[in-house]
């Protein structure tokens, strides 16, 4: 009877590590997909900024969401990395590296309008500021591709913690069906 009762006991620590564990992944996979949309929305963010960045405060401005988006972005890759999000298999590991290969883009050519609003030369100002906003549609679309492989690989991981919690529920079960085996007499 003590090894019933052992297992029961051991059974339910189990599960409440789970459980644990996948709320803790649940919580990452939150943090992920919004900091995943919300490079969709720096990357319009500026595409707009660019358009106005000759006009007076537009250099801060610009440079300090171009700022932001990296630190986002740098944050959403330590995310992935410490949950292991990318997956080798499947389609999670190339919309990481799509998005990552366009937001470098977009970053580039933003980081070169910056370096251009202080010339002299307003042609090469003008073309600067098309090529930034050139590149913030293909970053958004790479951004919401990015957002829909990282939900998709959440809802994976859901559905194996849920099979995962059912099939310690049936040992659970099992486990008390031995011991009230083991109690009652016949």
């Amino acid at each position: 009877m003590a090894v019933a009762l052992a297992i029961v006991g051991l059974v339910a620590a189990v599960q409440a590590w789970q459980a644990g564990r996948s709320e803790q992944v649940r919580r990452v996979d939150t943090a992920v997909i919004g900091l995943a949309a919300a490079q969709g929305t720096l990357s319009q963010r500026l595409a707009r900024l660019a358009a106005l960045a000759d006009q007076a405060g537009g250099e801060n401005d610009l440079s300090t969401q171009l700022q932001v988006a990296q630190d986002q972005a740098l944050k959403l890759e330590d995310l992935l990395k410490s949950q292991h999000a990318i997956e080798t298999q499947g389609n999670t590991a190339q919309a990481v590296e799509r998005w990552q290969a366009q937001r470098e883009r977009l970053w580039y050519r933003t980081q070169t309008l910056l370096n251009h609003l202080g010339s002299a030369d307003p042609a090469a100002l003008q073309q600067a500021m098309e090529r930034v906003q050139s590149e913030a549609d293909p970053t958004l679309a790479a951004s919401e591709a990015l957002v829909a492989q990282l939900q998709a690989a959440a809802q994976r991981r859901s559905t194996r913690a849920s099979e995962t919690v059912q099939a310690s529920m049936v040992v659970m079960l099992l486990a008390l069906g031995l011991v009230g085996l083991l109690v009652i007499e016949p």
